[in-house]
């Protein structure tokens, strides 16, 4: 993926929910039975050093309002898609809470995730590690 999506939020809130449209190099759609495991980390880049923070619940499919992958190989297109008619086929919400130490007000962000399919063979959708990420800021609150 070459495109990093962009969002802030604000302090106390959730950074919430990302889609993301992925496709293998064959130009298969991922659905979930492609998928082996997947990890996230939030990257706090004002922070001197650099500091990665992994969140509580990572890398399973079973964990409530976690990592979601399509059943078909068919792109979804609903409430939660607005950017075009094409549709998304990875979506994850992503929670403060899930985080220790908790993300800063004031802070610049990187999630990175790490989606691990069977190692690429030139065809169907096996394409080994997929990284997608989002960045944005948390927004401190009141004025």
């Amino acid at each position: 993926m070459s495109e990093v999506v962009v969002s802030d939020w604000f302090e106390g809130d959730d950074p919430g929910m990302n889609l993301f449209a992925v496709r293998t190099p064959s130009g298969n759609i991922i659905i979930n039975t492609d998928v082996t495991s997947w990890t996230l980390v939030a990257i706090d880049l004002t922070a001197d050093p650099t500091t990665e923070i992994t969140p509580a619940a990572n890398g399973s499919n079973a964990v409530a309002n976690t990592f979601f992958a399509a059943t078909t190989a068919a792109m979804i297109v609903d409430g939660y898609w607005t950017k075009n008619d094409i549709g998304y086929n990875i979506r994850h919400y992503i929670r403060d809470s899930d985080f220790s130490p908790a993300l800063k007000a004031g802070h610049f962000y990187r999630f990175v995730y790490r989606i691990q399919t069977a190692s690429f063979d030139g065809t169907g959708n096996k394409c080994g590690q997929i990284t997608l990420m989002r960045e944005g800021t948390c927004r401190p609150r009141g004025g």
